[in-house]
């Protein structure tokens, strides 16, 4: 899922012409990355039933939800120590950040509203809200 950064990365130096830095490259595969971890824990099931052989299958349920925390950690990380951002979009971005590495321990909960399943579709939500705030930073900058 890494190579769905590619297109972004490539317009962003097509229209701007400038390319971006090795953490900005790799926050963004990492950040894809822990999205397919997180989408393929709920399809489990189906995919042993199928045959395939996911990441999320050879980790297991726990140990998936753990590393899509680690690595959208590992992704804010690099995007922080990437932008000049400074006071309160700072804080905006480390804010939007963490709830992505958090949302995956709360599937750990043993209370059935932070099920995966449940709390899996309201990622479009998530990623609609968090990408406006995040375009409006960077463009009113």
């Amino acid at each position: 899922n890494g190579y769905y950064a590619f297109p972004g990365l490539f317009i962003y130096i097509f229209l701007t012409g400038e390319s971006v830095s090795w953490e900005v490259f790799f926050a963004v595969i990492l950040w894809n990355a822990g999205m397919h971890f997180y989408s393929a824990i709920p399809d489990i099931q189906a995919d042993t039933k199928a045959g395939l052989n996911t990441s999320a299958m050879f980790f297991g349920f726990r140990k998936s939800l753990f590393v899509s925390s680690l690595v959208w950690l590992a992704s804010l990380v690099l995007i922080l120590l990437s932008m000049s951002f400074t006071g309160n979009a700072m804080l905006v971005i480390v804010a939007i950040g963490l709830v992505y590495v958090f949302l995956p321990l709360f599937s750990l909960s043993s209370k059935p509203k932070y099920a995966i399943e449940k709390l899996y579709w309201y990622f479009p939500y998530i990623n609609l809200i968090s990408g406006f705030i995040l375009f409006w930073l960077i463009v009113t900058r």
